[in-house]
């Protein structure tokens, strides 16, 4: 795997992501054409972090767009993040952003 096929890779994952598809390792395994287990190695040492990583941020910067740019729901924006529960969305938007969603909304919002 070269470091061209990483950046490929996080671009196809981003735009995927950004339209709230909900991928895993697995699938983005599958579309790499690698194995799970090879892709996360490689990934890591090419991009310096965790594919899995890489993706739970990344939906957790689309979901503090969401807050800021629309008026969904929290749990609309959490199932979009990939969380089929408010409470575990909270928590990981709290530990990221160290602010819970609705209090994020109303810091950031667009006026």
């Amino acid at each position: 795997m070269t470091e061209s096929m990483v950046h490929d890779l996080i671009k196809a994952v981003t735009a995927r992501l950004v339209e709230g598809e909900l991928l895993t390792n697995e699938s983005v395994a599958e579309m790499s054409g690698y194995t799970r287990w090879h892709l996360q190695r490689e990934f890591k040492r090419i991009a310096g972090f965790q594919l899995g990583q890489f993706m739970r941020n990344l939906r957790l910067n689309v979901a503090s767009t969401l807050l800021t740019t629309t008026d969904r729901s929290i749990m609309d924006i959490a199932i979009h993040a990939g969380y089929s529960e408010q409470q575990t969305f909270t928590r990981a938007f709290s530990q990221k952003f160290g602010i819970a969603p609705d209090k994020y909304r109303k810091a950031h919002r667009s006026k």
